[in-house]
C-alpha cells in the first residue's frame, strides 16, 4: 500500500485514506504477511501515550497478534513479535 510505503501514519491523512487504510487492516484474508507491522505502525506512529497496553494502541497490538502467529512470512512474523517484546506484551 503506497500509504504505508510513504511512511504515513494515521492521522497525517485524509479521512477517505485513513478509510482505504481501514477497509484494508479489517479483511485479514487480504493483508499481505509483510503489511502487519506496517499497519501497526500506521496505528501506532504519532500517538502520545506510551501505554502499549492501553486503548490507543488496541489496533495496532491486534494486528501484531496476528502477525506474530503468521507462517508463511517467518520474517515480518519476527518483526511482529519484537515489537510486542520491545512494548511488553506478551503474545496471546
Amino acid at each position: 500500500m503506497p500509504l504505508l510505503i510513504n511512511n504515513k501514519h494515521a492521522g497525517q491523512l485524509s479521512s477517505k485514506d485513513e478509510e482505504l487504510v481501514d477497509q484494508y487492516a479489517r479483511h485479514d484474508s487480504h493483508i499481505s504477511s509483510a503489511h502487519y507491522p506496517e499497519l501497526a505502525r500506521f496505528y501506532s506512529a504519532g500517538l502520545s501515550s506510551r501505554d502499549y497496553k492501553g486503548h490507543e494502541y488496541r489496533r495496532a497490538r491486534e494486528l501484531l497478534m496476528k502477525g506474530a502467529k503468521m507462517d508463511q512470512a517467518p520474517k515480518a512474523q519476527q518483526r511482529c513479535k519484537d515489537i510486542l517484546a520491545e512494548w511488553g506484551v506478551p503474545i496471546t
